[in-house]
Order: structure tokens, then C-alpha cells, then sequence
């Protein structure tokens, strides 16, 4: 597995991540450009082709796509753990954002199936100066 950072989407959907991650739990970059957002990509060992991806975006309150910054990766039990650090909002598993109130970033954690297609798990990690629901 490995994690690349977007600020948008560039032509056709062949032409960028958007080809692999087709099918999967986040297809796409988002509305809105320029927010730092992650693609969490499994990469075949033996040919370095790109397998499958996944878009890894928070989201504001006007729908647009918002940052994500990717801090470390897990895999086990055949599940890809992921923490990071999100601003306003992470994404809960259905793909919905948090109520979050308080100061970004938060420590934001998610898990997803091998294949990336599915999320398991999504959390957020309270603080004194903020907190997400």
C-alpha cells in the first residue's frame, strides 16, 4: 500500500487516480480544488501496477472536499488501518462527515478492506479542544 496527496483532479478520469479507484469507496477527488487530499492506492508486489484506490477526503459544510494528511498505515487482518490528521470534517465510514466542533486538525482513524472498497471503522480521537460526533 502506499499514500500520495492530491490537490484536485487533472483531465479525464483515465488519466489520473480516479482509473483505480472505480468501484471503490471514494471515486473521486470531490467538488472544490486545492484542499490537500489523500489516495490510498494497494500496489501489486510483483509489477508495481496500481491494483486499487481510494480517495481519503474530509468535507466541509458546502459539500466541497477539504484536507486530509496521512500519518501512518496498517495492515492486519487483512484490513488497511489508517490514521490521520483531518480538518473540518473526516468522513465516517458511509462517507457522511462528523459533527465536529473545535480546532482542526483532529486525529482522525479509518479502516478499509483490502480491496479498498469498503470502509470499516471511522474515528475521532476527542481532545479538551475538540471533539467530533
Amino acid at each position: 500500500y502506499a499514500v500520495f496527496s492530491s490537490t484536485g483532479t487533472q483531465g479525464n478520469s483515465t488519466e489520473d487516480f480516479r482509473e483505480f479507484a472505480r468501484g471503490n469507496w471514494l471515486e473521486s477527488y470531490g467538488r472544490g480544488g486545492g484542499a490537500k487530499v489523500a489516495v490510498l492506492a494497494r500496489i501489486n508486489p510483483d509489477t508495481g501496477d496500481v491494483d486499487a484506490a481510494t480517495f481519503l477526503t474530509a468535507q466541509l459544510s458546502s459539500g466541497r472536499s477539504n484536507t486530509v494528511v496521512v500519518k501512518e498505515l496498517d495492515f492486519a487482518n487483512d484490513e488497511l488501518r489508517v490514521r490521520a490528521d483531518s480538518f473540518f470534517s473526516p468522513r465516517k465510514s458511509d462517507r457522511s462527515p462528523f459533527i465536529c466542533e473545535g480546532k482542526s486538525p483532529f486525529d482522525y482513524s479509518i479502516s478499509f478492506t483490502s480491496d479498498l472498497s469498503e470502509a470499516g471503522q471511522a474515528s475521532v480521537r476527542n481532545t479538551e479542544i475538540s471533539s467530533c460526533r
